[in-house]
């Protein structure tokens, strides 16, 4: 028996999706997912690199101001980064922004580059600038700021981030636990 997925996106986007091959992008996404949960190294390495090839060719078919490209060039540059290809993973995010110069999406990604870098000022910037440009709305952008709060040690930053993204319905709660922790010591 078929089973058919009812999509509720406006026919111009029904379009683009079938002119680009969107499943090779959704493909893509779906392997990042894999690799980042496979601990043998290089089965990560080849996930990574089928992912970053399926994303291109989406990507390479799209026009760059459609809001699409701004999830694709997201997913592209975690891959890439995962390979260490950091120059890589900021140049495609470069390129984006020139057409999407306030999209939290794309502040949001290089927060999460930063942050897994080690880089915890520069993430918590960026994760500020996400949660301006989606005015406020995003949990996941406030959750992911106070986790770079609490890294540079401002722990009432951090606390404030955290009860915003409590009164958002963000679902995690480890930034909570390591405030908690934290005053107990």
């Amino acid at each position: 028996m078929r089973r058919g997925y009812a999509v509720n996106l406006p026919e111009e986007d029904m379009h683009v999706i079938a002119l680009v091959g969107g499943w090779h992008y959704c493909g893509g996404a779906i392997r990042i997912l894999r690799a980042k949960s496979t601990p043998e190294l290089e089965k990560k390495r080849s996930l990574m690199e089928k992912a970053i090839r399926d994303i291109q060719y989406s990507f390479s078919k799209m026009d760059p101001s459609h809001w699409w490209t701004v999830e694709m060039v997201s997913s592209l540059a975690i891959a890439l980064s995962e390979l260490g290809k950091y120059g890589g993973a900021s140049e495609v995010l470069d390129s984006i922004a020139v057409f999407h110069p306030h999209h939290h999406r794309i502040a949001a990604t290089r927060g999460m580059l930063a942050y897994s870098s080690g880089e915890f000022q520069s993430a918590l910037e960026y994760f500020q600038q996400a949660d301006e440009f989606a005015k406020g709305k995003v949990a996941e952008n406030v959750y992911f700021a106070g986790l770079a709060a609490y890294k540079l040690g401002n722990y009432e930053l951090a606390s404030s981030y955290a009860s915003r993204a409590k009164s958002l319905n963000y679902p995690l709660d480890g930034l909570a636990k390591l405030l908690k922790n934290k005053n107990n010591q």
